[in-house]
């Protein structure tokens, strides 16, 4: 028959090169017996000895025994039906600090103080802090809120040079600041190319050109100079 206690220490030992944690355990008055704690494959967790309660099953006859639960006095339980929910603790309070919530919907949701990543039903995720989100809808769209973005080209782990920046002041600059455009759709850029012509070197020959008169232009104008 199993019985309940109080943790007295917590040790970690290795046995036959395996690493385990050997857990003290008071019970009543008695004195206390050590237990083996033992968790799920795939779950790594330290158990808070002033929160957890172990509940110690017996292993044989000989008077052994193993940890198969605890009781977490502190937090209750927030789950429904199916969910499976699993989280870390600051150990001064026992109070959650991360948590990975798997929800009975297919849903999964992964949060700290600072934010948190949703993986909906459908497959979109949105991940949020305190500074602005990024969503990736279950079409493909993607949706941001944020107050400067960055896009930058690397081949082989090196900057190419190509890029796209949303600055914090509304400024759209690509590739470096080669081409900007500000918040009141003003573009401005080091060169223009329109099929053959390129803006920053071609010139209009004398009388091509006519004024606001009109009167034409007398001498060459190279666009590009002003």
């Amino acid at each position: 028959m199993g019985f309940v206690g109080e943790i007295n220490s917590v040790r970690r030992r290795v046995r036959r090169g395996l690493s385990y944690l050997e857990v003290q355990v008071q019970r009543d008055r008695s004195s206390p017996v050590t237990a083996t704690h033992t968790t799920p494959p795939g779950d790594d967790s330290y158990p808070i000895a002033a929160y957890d309660t172990p509940v110690l099953m017996p292993l044989d006859q000989s008077g052994r025994f193993a940890i198969g639960s605890y009781l977490d006095t502190v937090n209750p339980s927030s789950t429904s039906p199916g969910d499976k929910r699993m989280y870390s603790r600051d150990e001064p309070t026992g109070l959650p600090v991360a948590e990975v919530w798997l929800h009975n919907d297919g849903s999964v949701q992964i949060s700290n103080a600072a934010g948190s990543v949703r993986l909906s039903v459908g497959g979109g995720v949105t991940a949020r802090n305190d500074a602005g989100s990024v969503a990736l809808g279950e079409t493909g769209a993607v949706d941001m809120v944020c107050s400067r973005f960055s896009l930058v080209q690397e081949i082989a782990g090196v900057p190419t040079g190509a890029g796209l920046e949303l600055t914090s002041a509304g400024v759209w600059s690509v590739n470096g600041g080669k081409v900007l455009i500000d918040i009141l759709g003003l573009v401005s850029a080091l060169n223009f190319a329109a099929g053959p012509v390129t803006l920053l070197t071609h010139v209009h020959p004398a009388g091509t050109l006519f004024d606001s008169a009109p009167l034409p232009v007398t001498g060459s104008t190279a666009v590009g100079t002003g």
